[in-house]
């Protein structure tokens, strides 16, 4: 049993010819994570940008502040906020590229997640959520994706084997901060 199909592709050279390959999907609870109701929904002016994930070089969320920085350079009139939802190694160097950068007032660090509760209500808040990662389980994704939220991933392991490109979201080259703000 593999979770995804790059899972099983990669996997499938250790197996004998014959042997069986099926794909069960992990889970998430969708009586959890699920689509906002209307009183629960929000637009926003400016656009919210949602990163979760620890703060590691693994999940990239260097690119994401590079091209936050990429897109207001672009159009100096765009009105953009980003959430950074998470804590690691990372967070100093992270504030730091955040303030050479000059947008330190456009990103939030918001810590680690406590609760799913609070992780819904993080992605209700946003407009879209970011995984910028070089390599990456795909949880996060899937969160987002149930709650409605379009999801900016790299195109590593199985992330976009969930993305429909322009309908659910978008799929860029890992360390492209200019594409990511392209689509910003």
């Amino acid at each position: 049993l593999f979770s995804d199909k790059h899972s099983m592709n990669y996997h499938s050279k250790f197996l004998k010819k014959k042997q069986k390959r099926h794909i069960l999907d992990t889970g998430i609870n969708t009586d959890i994570f699920r689509p906002p109701l209307k009183e629960e929904a929000k637009t926003h002016d400016p656009l919210e940008v949602l990163f979760v994930g620890r703060l590691t070089k693994r999940k990239g969320c260097e690119y994401l502040i590079r091209a936050i920085a990429e897109a207001i350079s672009i159009d100096k009139n765009i009105k953009l906020k980003c959430k950074i939802h998470g804590v690691g190694p990372l967070m100093d160097d992270l504030k730091a590229l955040a303030r050479e950068l000059k947008i330190d007032s456009n990103l939030s660090f918001l810590g680690g997640v406590k609760s799913n509760e609070e992780i819904v209500k993080r992605y209700y808040d946003s407009d879209i959520v970011c995984l910028p990662a070089l390599s990456e389980t795909f949880t996060v994704t899937k969160e987002a994706l149930s709650c409605g939220k379009p999801v900016i991933v790299t195109n590593v392991c199985s992330n976009a084997e969930r993305i429909k490109e322009g309908f659910n979201g978008f799929i860029v080259r890992p360390k492209d901060s200019k594409s990511i703000a392209k689509i910003l």
